[in-house]
């Protein structure tokens, strides 16, 4: 079934307070596909000079010690101080800190849209698709920097800075993984083997036949085929093909549902994880009748889909 739903989002704010308690230091989730960090804060001894201004503030990641740490960093500079063509910008740079030494691997200069004095300006860097993607702005955010980067490895990150910082505000947003999160722990292996000796009525393989939905409400998110397999105190729905929305997220052996059987003989209560992979609990069940057709039930939108066993 697809129905519209949003992945759910671990969203984590932070004040000033609470930031200077922890040493600016702060956690994100590296089990999620998707990570955003933000932070907006204002140098407040920010000075013109000859060249790069000697304060700056950065987010850090894989954040070890202040010897050891990837950032984008933020930091003004004067393009030539003393003289009617000087101006003041903003110089963006993504590197990384190992053993003490600090390597830039990419940066950019931003003139417009940013505060190259004492206020305030927003920071964020956002990793998602195999990318990450740097926004800077004062007022409005202005994507800077879009390059190939790996998900951060390590929990711990930090907001490090020389000279005067305030920091107005951080977030930290993490999506659910929801494809981790429905990953089996049972072997592909394991698997195969139960089913070739299984007598267990509900195991096996099960393919499409047909249904009956209300294509207002809710709409298949394909023709679905899976195994089911006993698990505890449940059977495992497991994905072998058939998706069609969302089609590229969906791996062969993820869980596609959970049926814990009832005091009713054939008959269980049902979790399903719709195209989206959101669960759809709301009084769902499951049912195999005496000609071996398995029922999946969805009266809260007023559907059903049916499976045969092959």
């Amino acid at each position: 079934m697809s129905v519209a739903f949003c992945y759910a989002q671990v969203r984590s704010y932070y004040s000033p307070e609470e930031l200077e308690r922890c040493d600016r230091v702060f956690d994100i989730d590296t089990m999620s596909n998707e990570i955003l960090i933000e932070a907006r804060a204002a140098l407040t001894s920010n000075r013109e000079r000859y060249g790069k201004s000697h304060d700056y503030w950065c987010i850090a990641w894989n954040y070890t010690s202040l010897d050891d740490y990837n950032y984008v960093r933020i930091q003004a500079r004067n393009t030539d101080f003393g003289h009617l063509t000087d101006q003041r910008v903003i110089d963006i740079e993504y590197g990384i800190v190992h053993d003490g030494s600090d390597n830039v691997k990419e940066s950019v200069s931003v003139k417009k849209g940013v505060d190259p004095y004492n206020g305030y300006n927003t920071l964020a860097v956002e990793w998602s698709g195999g990318r990450m993607t740097v926004f800077v702005g004062s007022k409005r955010l202005e994507k800077v920097l879009d390059l190939v980067a790996l998900l951060p490895k390590s929990p711990q990150c930090r907001i490090i800075s020389e000279g005067g910082l305030n920091v107005q505000s951080l977030v930290v947003e993490c999506p659910e993984n929801r494809t981790a999160m429905l990953a089996c722990h049972i072997t592909e292996a394991e698997i195969l083997s139960r089913l070739e000796t299984s007598v267990d009525p509900a195991e096996g393989m099960w393919t499409y036949l047909d249904r009956d939905t209300d294509d207002n409400r809710a709409r298949p998110g394909g023709r679905y085929t899976f195994y089911i397999v006993r698990d505890a105190d449940c059977y495992l729905m497991l994905y072998k093909s058939g998706a069609e929305v969302n089609a590229s997220q969906w791996r062969p052996f993820m869980i596609k549902g959970r049926m814990k059987p009832t005091r009713f003989v054939g008959h269980y209560d049902l979790v399903w994880y719709d195209s989206l992979m959101e669960p759809m609990d709301d009084d769902t069940y499951a049912s195999i009748d005496d000609a071996g057709i398995l029922t999946v039930e969805f009266p809260v939108y007023r559907s059903r889909m049916r499976f045969y066993r092959k």
